[in-house]
């Protein structure tokens, strides 16, 4: 198909819709022609414009899918074609196809050495030079495929990267306030890798890869504390004595005159450095990183120290807009408290009363709408509270200071879990227009209509909530419940116990917000998790929540709850009911090969004397009939010092005593115990 060119020529001159229909189709088919056909034909697509856009499209499929050995002939003459294309022209017209080819090709030419220093040594510097072509109205796409390539060659020539660095730096600064996750993550990822390019100053001698990452950690830190002043000027707080001793100037704000725009930009380049210190923090650098948690943490809880009644006294009216956007820009600073968490581990242990008391704070001032925002905003939020105390339990246990937020935590758990029921009541009224029944039944109403509770009215949304409250419920129990109240043990039981019981009775499986069956799946946990729980001071009623899981196994609409409920059903009988040891010894092939070997040199005596072979069996088999029924089998543990115990050997398994003399501690094969812990003796009377 591939080798059809007026067909290929035709679709050029097509929309882009009707070719993407026509390629789609091309791609799975180009599977199951030759790899040297296909190389002949993309290249004669390459050679000209009209169909350079097919040729890149293919191209790429070709490179997912090639082995080395055939992308070593032709690289050097796709890059250059590929550099060609980089033109005004060819740029708008399919951009993300010249720079998605470029980002796979510079990383398949890692593995050909002359090809990888040709590169970086002939075209590296024209890539730079054509991102100054890029416009500001780009396809998204595009710009995606751009920073990938910028990434690729940040990493893989840091060194020859050095002169258009500056380059670099203009284009990510033009992409700095993106709404889109990708180019965020992308542009976080560019600018870390940018750290490492030398700068062309004369004194470079001093400032190597640590004193870079120490350069850009604390201006980062310096210019969101920038935005922060900026955004709050009155707002006072212990941590406004810090000096913004640094910033990065490519970071700094120049806010614009609408204050609606001014509030949108500044909340986008707060969240999205955050985005970058993220991907600073938790990605690889060159060298070692030193991290600063107390700066760190001093930013978060300036951060969140910030709520919507402090952006109703300002004056300025910047800051009432900005208030909107606080709900989002919590949710970060709570995502940057959760990578400094999962990086530095125990060394923040002596931080614990600090990030306690911004967990409850945060917690409290989500349980309304205090802080403003979408409801979306105000549940994301609040999900991100709870992932966050999850992580710190689960890191620190003991150490994480549970007993100054745990009790307030649990409140506010069971807060989100428990359903808000209505009742509903039928009112009977005649059918006449004229009747006076009918004035009652619309008074009715309309009381019924006042008095109907607001917070009944709850988005559908807020299931996530109650999912991340149960999961954080049980990581406190798996975590410090041993150390909790008998009391306080009880009240959570029985608050999980009763909504795992109004499940069972189906009175709330459809219900919000057990509906979603993943809140079902979590209160199965939860229940659980009790049975699992150590050094509970009183067994909970296993009886109960083993019927409910099996009720759950067997009536429960979604398989995802059936399969785990069942697993958790084999956990709790192993848990009532372990292997113990048995008293039946089987009798193994492996012992009796062995215990056949160890016997061999007996088998093989030969008696020059028959009649003294004739006595020795006849010896031997007195013996056997003599004392196969007085023989008893003494079983004693040295381990933990059980009192011993003789069991007669005919509650063993008969077996066929052969007319060699065998060992009889061979035959024995116990189940599950330890052969070092099980002592077995045989007595002849």
């Amino acid at each position: 198909m591939l080798r059809n060119g007026n067909m290929l020529y035709a679709l050029a001159q097509t929309n882009r819709e009707t070719r993407n229909v026509y390629l789609n189709v091309v791609d799975h088919s180009v599977q199951d022609t030759d790899v040297t056909t296909q190389a002949q034909s993309i290249n004669s697509l390459l050679s000209e414009a009209k169909t350079r856009a097919i040729g890149l499209r293919f191209l790429i499929e070709y490179l997912n899918r090639s082995t080395q050995n055939v992308i070593q002939d032709k690289a050097s003459h796709w890059l250059s074609i590929v550099l060609r294309a980089c033109n005004l022209k060819e740029i708008r017209s399919y951009g993300e196809l010249i720079y998605e080819t470029l980002a796979l090709l510079v990383a398949k030419i890692q593995t050909i050495p002359d090809i990888s220093k040709w590169f970086g040594a002939t075209y590296l510097l024209k890539f730079y030079e054509s991102l100054s072509l890029m416009e500001q109205r780009t396809s998204l796409c595009c710009t995606i495929s751009v920073l990938k390539s910028i990434k690729q060659c940040l990493k893989y020539y840091p060194g020859p990267s050095k002169s258009g660095k500056n380059l670099v730096m203009r284009y990510l600064v033009t992409v700095l306030d993106s709404n889109d996750q990708d180019v965020v993550y992308q542009s976080g990822c560019c600018w870390l890798l940018l750290q490492q390019v030398r700068n062309n100053s004369n004194n470079t001698g001093s400032f190597n890869d640590k004193t870079q990452w120490q350069h850009y950690q604390i201006g980062i830190l310096g210019n969101l504390n920038t935005l922060l002043n900026e955004a709050f000027p009155n707002y006072e707080n212990v941590c406004n004595t810090i000096v913004v001793s640094h910033k990065l100037e490519p970071f700094e704000l120049i806010l614009k005159g609408d204050p609606i725009e001014r509030a949108a930009q500044a909340s986008r380049r707060f969240c999205n450095i955050i985005e970058f210190l993220k991907i600073a923090l938790s990605f690889p650098y060159s060298s070692h990183k030193l991290i600063h948690p107390t700066k760190i943490l001093g930013l978060v809880q300036r951060g969140l120290g910030m709520n919507f009644t402090n952006c109703e006294t300002s004056p300025s009216i910047d800051t009432m807009f900005l208030g909107h956007f606080l709900p989002q820009m919590h949710t970060k600073l709570l995502e940057l408290l959760e990578v400094l968490i999962d990086i530095c581990h125990t060394h923040l242990r002596m931080h614990f009363p600090l990030i306690t008391d911004l967990l409850l704070a945060t917690l409290k001032n989500t349980k309304c709408l205090s802080i403003g925002g979408t409801p979306l905003h105000f549940i994301n939020l609040r999900c991100k509270v709870y992932e966050v105390t999850r992580l710190w339990l689960t890191t620190f246990v003991e150490g994480s200071g549970y007993d100054l937020i745990l009790e307030h935590l649990i409140k506010n758990i069971f807060e989100d879990i428990q359903i808000c029921q209505t009742d509903i009541c039928l009112v009977s009224a005649p059918l006449s227009k004229k009747s006076p029944g009918n004035k009652n039944k619309e008074a009715y109403l309309t009381k019924s209509e006042k008095s109907f509770p607001r917070k009944t009215i709850i988005n559908k949304s807020a299931e996530l909530v109650c999912g991340q409250a149960l999961r954080c419920l049980q990581a406190v129990l798996l975590s410090v419940g041993h150390l909790l109240k008998p009391s306080f043990l009880k009240d959570i039981f029985n608050t999980i116990l009763e909504i795992g019981v109004q499940i069972y009775e189906k009175r709330i499986i459809m219900q919000y917000p057990y509906n979603d069956w993943h809140n079902r799946l979590e209160v199965y946990e939860t229940l659980f998790a009790f049975i699992s729980l150590r050094n509970l001071s009183y067994p909970p009623p296993t009886e109960i929540i083993i019927h409910m899981l099996i009720e759950a196994y067997s009536k429960d609409p979604r398989f995802e709850v059936r399969s785990r409920c069942k697993i958790m059903i084999d956990s709790i009988e192993k848990i009532l009911h372990p292997q113990k040891e048995s008293l039946i010894f089987k009798l193994h092939v492996e012992n009796l090969i062995s215990a056949t070997k160890s016997v061999e040199p007996q088998k093989n005596v030969i008696y020059k004397n028959p009649i003294e072979a004739l006595q020795k069996k006849e010896n031997l088999n007195s013996f056997q009939s003599d004392t196969i029924d007085h023989t008893t089998v003494q079983i004693s543990k040295s381990a933990n010092g059980e009192t011993s115990e003789f069991i007669p050997l005919g509650i063993l398994k008969k077996t066929q005593i052969s007319s060699t003399a065998m060992s009889i501690e061979n035959q024995v094969c116990i189940d599950k115990p330890a052969v070092s812990d099980i002592m077995v003796t045989f007595d002849a009377k």
